[in-house]
């Protein structure tokens, strides 16, 4: 496992990369699959309703599952790992 910190292209991305995103404040997801024109990203999340009670806010922890287009984007690398 090495860290690496770069920019690469969304083309140059391999499986179990970790990049970083812009959808949240857990702004991270890992790269679950790439097919020729995608890059399939796994990242979670959290939410909580909108009300509170005696015990505080209810909280729930989710998956999210979605693509990139396979090309030129640059994208954050924090971190690339050698499958084996």
């Amino acid at each position: 496992m090495s860290d690496t910190r770069t920019w690469v292209k969304a083309s140059e991305l391999k499986l179990a990369d970790t990049i970083q995103v812009e959808c949240s404040a857990w702004n991270f997801a890992i790269v679950k699959q790439v097919t020729e024109q995608d890059v399939v990203l796994f990242r979670p999340y959290g939410v909580t309703e909108d009300f509170s009670y005696s015990g505080g806010a209810i909280c729930y922890v989710g998956i999210e599952e979605y693509s990139i287009p396979r090309n030129d984007r640059l994208v954050r690398l924090l971190e690339r790992r050698e499958l084996k």
